[in-house]
């Protein structure tokens, strides 16, 4: 018999919340190791950027699979498998032992790692109560953007008293715990109601044909995208005091962490008003922020309230967006969900991109861009979720 105290639901989006910082945070926590890394393997630290794109593609790709698998088998079953695996990967990870073998230990934990995005968002959409799902979606994908610092502290920390190694060392088993809190605690869903894998996996063209979800996918894209460009723009271009100072950096990066804790609980408030308002009013704030800030010089001031501003934008916006796909398509809302997540995560890999091809026009005129990128989010994202 399924426990339906009120605490019950709580505890799994804060274990989901954790799960996500963990995994997700695989894709960011090589940054600070880059010199060390390229140091014992004979390379430029810029070289060891590789580190992070072999983790993420795969991380994307694996999505799309891992949605019709929740389908199929249950979002708790894929979470479960994910887990498991991406506990020996990056166990792995920790004994890479040259250059190339880095690169392909980190895809393989990029491949594992992705099949955990999509069966939590399934599992948020179906086997939470509905009043607690844009609570539950906003904590996610607050988890999945603070990992971004959690995860670069944390691998700083550990490469200056440990050794890189134990970066990886010291996550795999607190995956393994993560995994088997997971088993004991997550529901199961209804398996009569599932289709086959077949059936699940060949849902994901039929859903491509239809024109409100690809406007959806393409707001999606923009979440993590226009965050990731303007992060990787301040790092690349950004006020030359800011650039010089790891520490104000570092502070900039953190500034929007208690944003990121306190807009879950606003979504609470905000989960009876319609998608389409949430998705203008999040994604419209968020291109404000990064107008103000242009305005205001980009200097650290500036920079810090407008990425905060911007972060509680995307999470406002972030939920509507998934519930909006949910909702347009119910049987097969894992496939559906996966197509999303992997808009997101391919999004959030070419924002370093875009900041490049902007680096011409400085950081005013990133700022201005995304802002741009933002507002044409929130009008096919209000248009493909009327």
């Amino acid at each position: 018999m399924r426990d339906t105290s009120p605490q019950r639901p709580l505890v799994d989006v804060g274990l989901l919340a954790a799960i996500t910082v963990l995994v997700v945070g695989q894709m960011y926590v090589v940054i600070p190791l880059f010199t060390s890394m390229g140091a014992e393997f004979g390379h430029a630290a810029a070289d060891l950027v590789i580190a992070s794109t072999a983790f993420g593609i795969p991380y994307a790709f694996a999505g799309l699979i891992a949605g019709p698998l929740a389908d199929a088998w249950g979002a708790k079953k894929v979470i479960v498998l994910s887990l498991a695996t991406t506990a020996l990967t990056t166990f792995a990870v920790a004994f890479a032992q040259g250059y190339w073998t880095l690169a392909i230990l980190r895809g393989l934990q990029g491949v594992t790692a992705g099949f955990l995005s999509a069966p939590s968002f399934a599992y948020i959409a179906r086997d939470l109560d509905e009043d607690i799902r844009s609570f539950a979606t906003t904590a996610i994908m607050a988890a999945a953007m603070s990992s971004a610092v959690i995860m670069q502290l944390f691998g700083q920390y550990v490469e200056n008293v440990f050794g890189w190694h134990f970066a990886f060392a010291i996550v795999a088993p607190l995956i393994i715990v993560a995994m088997l809190a997971t088993r004991r605690s997550l529901r199961g869903g209804d398996e009569s109601s599932q289709p086959r894998i077949r059936d699940a996996i060949f849902a994901l063209p039929v859903l491509l044909k239809r024109p409100r979800l690809i406007c959806l996918y393409a707001t999606a894209f923009t979440l993590l995208g226009g965050f990731v460009a303007v992060l990787a723009g301040v790092e690349l271009y950004g006020p030359e005091d800011l650039r010089s100072n790891p520490a104000k950096l570092l502070l900039l990066r953190a500034a929007a962490l208690p944003v990121m804790v306190a807009v879950p609980f606003i979504a609470l408030r905000l989960s009876n008003v319609a998608t389409t308002i949430r998705i203008i009013a999040g994604l419209g704030l968020a291109a404000i922020a990064l107008i103000l800030s242009a305005i205001g010089g980009a200097g650290f001031a500036a920079l810090s309230i407008g990425l905060a501003l911007c972060v509680a934008g995307v999470l406002i916006a972030a939920p509507a967006v998934v519930q909006s796909v949910g909702q347009a398509v119910p049987e097969s809302s894992g496939a559906a969900i996966s197509l999303y997540t992997f808009a997101i995560f391919i999004g959030a890999s070419l924002g370093p991109q875009l900041s490049v091809l902007l680096t011409p026009f400085g950081i005013t005129g990133l700022l201005w861009g995304v802002a741009a990128i933002f507002v044409g989010g929130a009008a096919l994202g209000a248009w493909g979720s009327r």
